[in-house]
């Protein structure tokens, strides 16, 4: 049996979003809500943000899975 802990412990951490620290993934996620806020104003750039919080994801995905450590 595989000791290993869930994504969803991963993520909830008490040290961070997986490896990044609570403050900084707050304000990332923060940033990509202001983006769809944004982007319901019809501003262009909007999405662009959207970028950031995706990415956050796909990246702590990556480093849970052990394909970038």
């Amino acid at each position: 049996m595989n000791n290993r802990e869930t994504f969803l412990q991963y993520i909830t951490r008490w040290s961070g979003f997986g490896l990044t620290p609570w403050p900084a993934a707050i304000i990332i996620h923060l940033f990509g809500i202001a983006s769809i806020v944004m982007a319901f104003e019809e501003s262009a750039w909007a999405l662009l943000g959207l970028m950031a919080p995706a990415m956050l994801w796909f990246g702590t995905w990556m480093n849970y899975t052990g394909r970038w450590r």
